[in-house]
């Protein structure tokens, strides 16, 4: 009867790690959110615009249907050029 009770404890735990650890098995998605700023942040820096599209889904949907992935990139683009652009007149 003792023996039933440990092996019921036992089981109860084994059962309780494997579904534990199976909750550990990927990042958050806090955690994605915030390696991918980071890398884009780092993208940015080093001048690699493109990177930023990436991140976007497969079948991005911007602006009521307007903006597909190409055109999100093709802003960022237009964005970082403009910011190139304007970094002598500001002392940069």
């Amino acid at each position: 009867m003792i023996a039933l009770k440990k092996s019921g404890w036992l089981l109860l735990l084994l059962t309780l790690l494997a579904a534990c650890l199976s909750a550990c098995r990927r990042p958050t998605d806090e955690a994605q959110v915030c390696v991918a700023i980071e890398t884009i942040v780092q993208a940015v820096e080093a001048g690699k615009i493109s990177a930023m599209v990436t991140f976007s889904s497969a079948d991005f949907d911007g602006n009521g249907g307007e903006m597909d992935r190409r055109a999100l990139g093709n802003l960022f683009d237009c964005l970082h050029c403009a910011e190139s652009a304007s970094a002598p007149l500001r002392g940069r």
